[in-house]
């Protein structure tokens, strides 16, 4: 019989690594966190995740999408519950950073709503939204996790090339420079890494 407590305690640690090389400058790893994130909570008719082969599907996750983000918020403009975005000029350079522990919003979800009820990248404009389940499938079977797709699903592909968000810089006696904000989708399931590793019943499972 499988050591499944053995191998929850690696998938836990493919994250920790990843996280690592990930804010280390390496944020391709993000697909792999994904993978690792797939193994853990995804089932399938012919694929059984090793939490549902723990028999632990009725636990809490924590959650660091911020609810509140989008009280104020334009109709049409997307929200990032996982994510800061930052820019720099005069490069005109603009990127997403994961929340990590920035958030104080933090609270505790079931699994099922965790995975797959609560949005985390809601595009606006008739571009759909993604939730933790279906932006860690879409990195993981399409965009090189464990498979690369021809075509990229529609609400992935938007969220990765910038979500529709950009800032553009008018610069005196110059041209105007435009950005796009890049690897919001990357920054997106780091932070869900960053969530499991704080969520105390895996850890607890795990025998941490």
């Amino acid at each position: 019989m499988s050591d499944f407590k053995g191998q929850l305690e690696s998938q836990l640690k493919f994250i920790e690594r990843s996280c690592a090389a990930y804010d280390a400058g390496h944020l391709e790893e993000a697909v792999r966190i994904a993978v690792s994130l797939r193994v853990l909570f995804h089932d399938t008719a012919k694929s059984t995740s090793l939490l549902r082969h723990l028999n632990s599907l009725t636990f809490q996750l924590t959650s660091s999408a911020a609810p509140f983000a989008d009280a104020h918020a334009a109709a049409d403009i997307p929200s990032l519950y996982l994510v800061h975005l930052k820019a720099a000029v005069p490069e005109v350079r603009c990127w997403a950073e994961p929340l990590l522990d920035t958030n104080y919003g933090v609270h505790l979800l079931d699994f099922a709503t965790w995975w797959d009820v609560e949005v985390v990248i809601d595009l606006k404009q008739g571009h759909g939204s993604l939730t933790r389940r279906k932006l860690t499938l879409e990195a993981a079977n399409t965009d090189g996790g464990a498979h690369v797709a021809e075509k990229l699903e529609a609400r992935y592909k938007k969220a990765q090339e910038g979500a529709g968000i950009s800032i553009e810089v008018d610069f005196k006696g110059g041209p105007t420079k435009k950005a796009t904000f890049r690897d919001i989708h990357y920054a997106s399931l780091r932070q869900i890494g960053y969530e499991v590793l704080k969520s105390p019943a895996i850890l607890a499972l795990a025998g941490r």
